[in-house]
């Protein structure tokens, strides 16, 4: 386990432990944990992200080897319902039993190695589109159409290769590995973490994805951190305290990172606003159904996000204040 350590290369400015000091209400305990971790400052090399001979081994050391998540509970309630899940040239299937649990399975057809199921939904068995080979929901082998043409097959143990299949707050995973380290040990303290949000009770109400041609570090590594909401999203600056984030690693497999809404960014000139101002750049303008914040008289009149965040100079309480301006 990485040994944490204190006060490494960190913002000088306000950190969140000063601002859960300040608050006048007793933070939860997890937020009082500071666990950062000295990984050094040895560049990485490019070939990391450009190498095929090291995504092969990301393959079979990454992908293959760890929880990855499929659907949501709620989108397969009932028995039969089946979810198709592809990764890295690699197919599975989840499919809800008649008892309630999920079991899953590689999803290949044990004849021919063809793919099984083609499509998610609601199945009453597993019928192979080649030959015809048809498994039950459960795995089970159900039936051979020239079950006459292969005496060899013992269809008790003709059962789908099972695989292990794990849910969290609602959110299930699947891993190709069957000697995996169970999802609950994996997660922990995920979970006590998200306690309070009740995220099982939770639904997904829109689903949006997109293929990026680029490598899967470049990508997620862009939800790893809050340096670039300066540079890229700059309109966020005036309420999101991006360089001053705290960065923590829980366990092996858990790390998080916690950002203050409603500070400025310590990379603006924001020192004198009122806290009325940051709200106004969080929520909104006045008159987009809500009051005016931190100013009377007339309503300003609305401005792009992209200009409410060019710059902010204190104007008569007529016009429309224009923030942040970088230092």
């Amino acid at each position: 386990m990485n040994i944490p350590v204190k006060g490494v290369n960190r913002s000088p400015a306000v950190s969140y432990q000063e601002l859960l000091d300040r608050d006048t209400r007793d933070p939860p305990d997890i937020l009082r944990l500071d666990q950062p971790v000295d990984f050094g400052s040895e560049p990485i090399a490019a070939s990391r992200y450009t190498s095929e001979a090291f995504f092969k081994r990301e393959i079979e050391k990454v992908f293959l080897k760890t929880w990855q998540y499929v659907c949501r509970e709620e989108e397969m309630p009932s028995p039969g319902d089946t979810q198709v899940f592809e990764v890295v040239g690699h197919s599975a299937i989840v499919v809800r039993q008649k008892d309630g649990g999920l079991k899953a399975f590689r999803n290949v057809c044990l004849h021919r190695g063809r793919r099984l199921v083609t499509e998610s939904g609601c199945k009453s068995q597993f019928r192979c589109p080649y030959h015809g080979f048809t498994w039950n929901t459960d795995g089970s082998f159900k039936e051979n159409p020239m079950a006459w043409d292969f005496p060899e097959i013992d269809e008790e143990r003709f059962g789908l290769p099972e695989i292990p299949v794990g849910s969290w707050g609602g959110f299930v995973f699947v891993n190709f590995d069957v000697g995996a380290q169970p999802l609950a040990e994996v997660a922990d303290p995920l979970p006590r973490h998200f306690a309070r949000w009740k995220i099982a009770d939770c639904y997904k109400s829109a689903h949006v994805a997109k293929v990026v041609p680029a490598n899967w570090k470049a990508v997620i590594e862009a939800f790893l951190e809050s340096h670039h909401v300066y540079t890229t999203h700059p309109q966020f600056s005036g309420f999101i305290a991006d360089a001053n984030a705290q960065y923590d690693v829980l366990s092996e497999h858990v790390t998080r990172f916690l950002t203050a809404n409603g500070l400025p960014s310590p990379l603006i000139d924001a020192a004198d606003w009122p806290e009325e101002k940051v709200a106004e750049l969080m929520l909104g303008p006045p008159g987009a159904g809500r009051p005016p914040t931190w100013r009377r008289g007339r309503p300003p009149a609305p401005t792009s996000p992209r200009r409410r965040a060019s710059g902010w100079r204190p104007r008569p309480a007529t016009t429309t204040p224009t923030p942040p301006t970088p230092r």
